[in-house]
């Protein structure tokens, strides 16, 4: 997810995002849940951070995809979107995956980090990241164990976060973005539920948790796209 225009980011959202899944649509394999989580964490990125630009910014938005200063904030934005909107899939997928033999509970989380650190590392580091993404995966992993603490969130309550993130990290001047958090944040939500309606209809749960819950990890193979 490195595209270097906001036509490549169409382009990329377009193309090639449900390689894996059967031709019924159905996610039943640990590689086409990798590709769905990668697949929509673009999307939310797309649709939430240069959807949002391009509306907010109307007639400038041509001029400001020229300035160089822009379009380094504006890949800044599109990354950290991609990151939240990852993390509030995994953590989502959390709940509504949740064995009932609690014994699984711990190696559920071990399993959802190694797919959401395998979604990442199919694309190059982003260059506001030197370090990558550790600190990513470890603040999902943190927020995954105290997920386990409560009763599973429904979709639009685990956004909540994301979109909080995403509208602070907007790349435009705060003056035009102050009175858009609620617009903002409620566009994620409203996404990510459309997202949540897709994985509750699609996600052949059994296949995917035998892969996923294995003795042995899924290969990191597997997310190589």
């Amino acid at each position: 997810m490195a595209p270097k225009s906001a036509k490549h980011v169409e382009t990329l959202v377009a193309l090639g995002i449900f390689s894996r899944r059967g031709r019924d649509g159905r996610i039943a394999s640990y590689a086409a849940f990798l590709d769905f989580l990668d697949s929509r964490s673009a999307f939310i990125s797309q649709k939430c951070v240069y959807e949002y630009c391009r509306a907010r910014s109307g007639v400038n938005w041509s001029k400001l995809m020229l300035e160089a200063d822009f379009l380094g904030h504006y890949e800044v934005s599109r990354w950290e979107a991609y990151g939240a909107a990852l993390s509030d899939l995994v953590t989502w997928l959390e709940g509504q995956l949740r064995p009932s033999d609690a014994r699984l509970h711990a190696r559920l989380v071990d399993r959802l980090i190694l797919s959401a650190a395998s979604v990442l590392a199919r694309h190059p580091v982003p260059a506001h990241r030197p370090d990558g993404w550790a600190g990513e995966v470890s603040a999902l992993r943190e927020r995954l164990r105290q997920s386990q603490l409560g009763q599973p969130l429904g979709a639009a309550e685990v956004a909540k976060v994301g979109g909080k993130r995403i509208y602070e990290g907007l790349p435009l001047h705060r003056d035009m973005t102050k009175h858009d958090r609620e617009l903002v944040t409620n566009a994620v939500r409203f996404n990510f539920c459309r997202i949540a309606g897709d994985l509750e209809r699609d996600l052949q749960v059994e296949a995917v948790m035998a892969e996923m819950l294995a003795e042995s990890p899924p290969g990191r193979a597997a997310g190589g796209g």
